[in-house]
């Protein structure tokens, strides 16, 4: 029997419930495991909720080598299609490279509103830099994350706790840079209702970027909230009860 693609718990979900529906997208190398615990919460609030994957993630981390930023907003039209033969509306939410899909989704596809949740505004990357990273790619194939161990059984496929892999092809750096940039350029054209959530303690994210976002956002609803505690993943965190509340009220504004 061939080796199962899909990592176990990393399928994507669909919580049915209300006319008012949430596409959850989860961060870069993770999966829909990442955004459940939150996916569920709105469920029981009477959302529906649909858990996305995206392309190149909950499989192998070698698939990341192949995908391109276009296959993830792709996958973003795929999920907002789907809910909207189902629900009057759909609210985007994301994690971290969700967030920026999200945001970059919204500058051209009419949502209800987003919720960008520990999204990274791109740095400057220098011309001399980029090529620099191309070679680097030949000579450091793959990035292994500093920390996190294998899982006992599924190895580099998954953390052992947490839904993530442990290491990624470095070429896809590009891409994720790439979505960046293509969430700065529109921003403008956002118009949507906006709820930004950002931890203090995040050890990922420059925290000059969330502002920036909330500046070059077009959107006349749009708000930034800074969180304690939390971390860089929220979606799953066990003290998101905060979060939560504060989803749940920007939730309501969009369906009145």
């Amino acid at each position: 029997m061939p080796l199962r693609q899909l990592i176990p718990s990393a399928e994507p979900y669909y919580l049915p419930g209300g006319k008012t529906a949430c596409l959850l997208i989860h961060g870069f190398t993770s999966s829909p495991e990442e955004s459940r615990p939150l996916g569920e919460d709105l469920h029981r609030l009477g959302y529906s909720v649909l858990g996305l994957r995206l392309a190149g993630h909950g499989t192998h981390p070698r698939d990341l080598g192949r995908v391109r930023t276009e296959d993830w907003l792709l996958d973003l039209e795929d999920g907002i299609s789907l809910l909207e033969g189902a629900a009057k509306q759909v609210v985007l939410v994301g994690q971290s490279l969700g967030g920026c899909l999200a945001l970059a989704a919204a500058a051209h596809t009419p949502a209800a509103g987003v919720v960008g949740i520990s999204t990274p505004y791109p740095s400057q990357v220098s011309a001399p830099r980029q090529a620099f990273q191309r070679i680097s790619e030949v000579f450091r194939p793959t990035i292994k994350k500093s920390g996190p161990q294998p899982h006992p059984t599924l190895g580099v496929r998954r953390e052992a706790g947490y839904p993530a892999y442990t290491e990624f092809p470095s070429r896809v750096l590009r891409q994720l840079f790439r979505t960046q940039q293509i969430m700065a350029q529109g921003l403008p054209e956002v118009k949507a209702p906006i709820l930004l959530l950002q931890s203090r303690d995040d050890p990922f994210l420059d925290p000059q970027g969330p502002p920036r976002i909330l500046e070059e956002l077009g959107s006349s609803q749009k708000e930034l909230v800074w969180l304690d505690g939390l971390g860089h993943s929220i979606t799953n965190h066990p003290g998101r009860g905060k979060a939560l509340d504060l989803i749940a009220t920007f939730l309501e504004s969009c369906s009145s």
